[in-house]
């Protein structure tokens, strides 16, 4: 079932957003600015995940490792792992 997902970028650093496909492969989608978003069309409970566009490391979804699409638009906010956000 379609739906949407707006991935906006809490955090002070460059986001890469990343669906996991059904081997678990990340596919990269887009990088969001600090401060920015982007709103993306998908399907309900697909997997995503999100990096620092610049060290590769793991950047939390609404407070989670990997944020799973629902059957409504939602917003993901991007965040930093730790409190150096």
């Amino acid at each position: 079932m379609p739906t949407s997902v707006k991935f906006w970028n809490k955090s002070l650093r460059p986001a890469k957003v990343l669906w996991l496909n059904s081997d678990g492969d990340a596919v990269e989608h887009k990088t969001v600015q600090p401060g920015h978003f982007y709103t993306h069309e998908t399907y309900i409970t697909l997997p995503w995940i999100a990096n620092d566009a610049d060290t590769g490391a793991p950047l939390l979804l609404n407070g989670n490792s990997v944020f799973f699409t629902a059957d409504c638009t939602a917003t993901a906010y991007i965040t930093a792992a730790s409190a150096d956000n």
